[in-house]
């Protein structure tokens, strides 16, 4: 399943790059945090006995990496502008790698607590949906910012 993930990992790092430059970072930010939800629920909701859409599932949960490599640089330049970039980049780089390290050791305590990763699978599906409304709160006032709304 690692393997898997780390395909989808590399896959969807190209992908993301695509799709940012024809459809936008914001809509491709949000179409790979959707497709990690479907294969987080797939994970917390597929019978045991269904190896080959576990894989599969494994394979698309990997799309979750693309965000932070691909996807949070280029929101930020949107957001921020070349300008600003560098500085504004800098401080959420330091939040994410918290954020990331934190979380293994909290999916770790969550499997040593509870004995399974159902818990730590839904909370990865609860930070998507957070994930989901902090992008469109961005896009809003990206839209704003740019006179797009009244």
């Amino acid at each position: 399943m690692v393997s898997a993930s780390m395909v989808g990992n590399i896959l969807s790092k190209l992908v993301i790059g695509t799709l940012s430059d024809r459809i936008g970072p914001m809509r491709a930010c949000t179409l790979m945090i959707l497709v990690n939800g479907g294969a987080l629920l797939a994970l917390a909701l597929l019978p045991v006995q269904t190896p080959y859409a576990f894989l599969a599932a494994a394979f698309f949960y990997g799309t979750v990496y693309s965000v932070g490599a691909v996807g949070i640089p280029l929101v930020t330049r949107r957001l921020f502008g070349a300008e600003q970039y560098a500085s504004v980049y800098s401080v959420l780089t330091v939040l994410t790698s918290v954020g990331s390290a934190s979380s293994l050791t909290i999916i770790g305590l969550v499997f040593d607590l509870t004995g399974t990763y159902r818990a730590a699978i839904w909370g990865g599906l609860a930070f998507d949906c957070i994930n989901l409304c902090l992008l469109a709160a961005l896009n809003f006032i990206l839209k704003k910012k740019k006179g797009n709304l009244s």
